[in-house]
């Protein structure tokens, strides 16, 4: 919001501070936010320093403990949000859809499903190619991130660096490709070596080895994570990526 419309943040901001409800409203979704006394009186505590959260600013805190807490399951009344929050601040993915939805912008891409599963490299790559005009929303293993849990269960919402343009070196060349080009560099390369290929097992058997040399091509990819706005993954290369991918959105930029 901040990128596309400064001018919704501002109101947002000034709303919550005043202690006035404020509505995204889209053609799809909408989401009503307040401020919840406990949300407001929780300020003492991160400014205190006795909290986890207490590096984080207290505008960061109204704008967005506010908006998680207005879309957790809470029943009819209104949740409140705490710095200490483990599993009542889980961001689902309905909740980010509904963020987006609320502000004009809904999914034109969505891999995530109830995001319990891995995604396909295929998946990666087509997100990947909607880097130009939309917000790249993904869901990772933690341990993708340099600091990161290496705890396969760990989830974390990054999203893609709006600023670095992905690129895909293949395995076997010097080049650099966008993701899209370098889908169709892999179909063509796996079509090549299947031409000769007269059985299913050794088609199986050429198909893993294609796949094995495609999932060792370096990628440069930076994400918003953490704080740092240009933020490493480690192992940089398209298989660990996809390894540690549980899907995504792509949401298109609404700064029209």
């Amino acid at each position: 919001m901040l990128e596309d419309r400064p001018d919704w943040y501002v109101a947002y901001a000034t709303a919550l501070w005043r202690g006035v409800p404020f509505t995204f409203k889209g053609a799809s979704d909408q989401t009503l936010v307040s401020v919840d006394t406990e949300t407001r009186n929780s300020l003492t505590q991160i400014q205190s320093g006795k909290a986890r959260g207490s590096s984080i600013s207290d505008l960061d805190w109204m704008t967005m403990a506010s908006l998680s807490a207005a879309t957790r399951w809470s029943g009819s009344t209104p949740a409140a949000a705490h710095p200490t929050d483990r599993g009542a601040a889980i961001t689902w993915p309905w909740m980010v859809k509904q963020w987006f939805a609320s502000v004009g912008a809904p999914a034109k891409i969505d891999s995530v499903g109830v995001g319990l599963f891995n995604s396909s490299l295929e998946d990666a790559l087509a997100l990947l190619d909607r880097w130009v005009g939309y917000w790249l929303v993904i869901q990772i293993d933690a341990s993708l991130l340099s600091g990161g849990s290496t705890s396969i269960q760990q989830r974390h919402w990054v999203v893609i660096d709006p600023e670095t343009p992905p690129a895909i070196q293949a395995a076997d060349q010097a080049a650099w490709f966008d993701p899209k080009s370098f889908g169709r560099l892999r179909a063509d390369r796996r079509k090549a070596a299947l031409g000769p290929v007269h059985d299913a097992y050794s088609g199986a058997a050429v198909a893993k080895g294609e796949d094995s040399q495609d999932h060792r091509s370096p990628i440069r990819l930076r994400v918003v994570s953490w704080g740092d706005e240009h933020h490493p993954i480690r192992d940089a290369t398209i298989g660990n990526f996809a390894d540690r991918f549980y899907g995504g959105y792509a949401f298109p930029r609404f700064n029209r």
